[in-house]
């Protein structure tokens, strides 16, 4: 891993809240915090061109659960 291509993030949704997984909730993503703290940082990684992954401080990849209830979530 080129640690010049990976960059800490934390994301914020419409609401104004961080974006964090909620373990609690089958590890789903939402924004639901008022501040960023361990659980709210993520990494955005450049793979090529316009490519890039997100993926949360546990190492795993956000990913669209599109055959379930149109989710991310965070459990690859």
């Amino acid at each position: 891993l080129n640690e010049k291509q990976k960059k800490i993030v934390y994301l914020k949704g419409s609401n104004g809240k961080y974006v964090c997984v909620d373990r609690a909730q089958n590890n789903i993503v939402i924004a639901n915090r008022e501040v960023a703290s361990f659980n709210e940082t993520f990494s955005l990684l450049h793979l090529e061109k316009d490519k890039y992954v997100i993926y949360e401080y546990t190492g795993k990849f956000l990913s669209a659960e599109l055959g379930q209830n149109n989710e991310i979530t965070a459990t690859r």
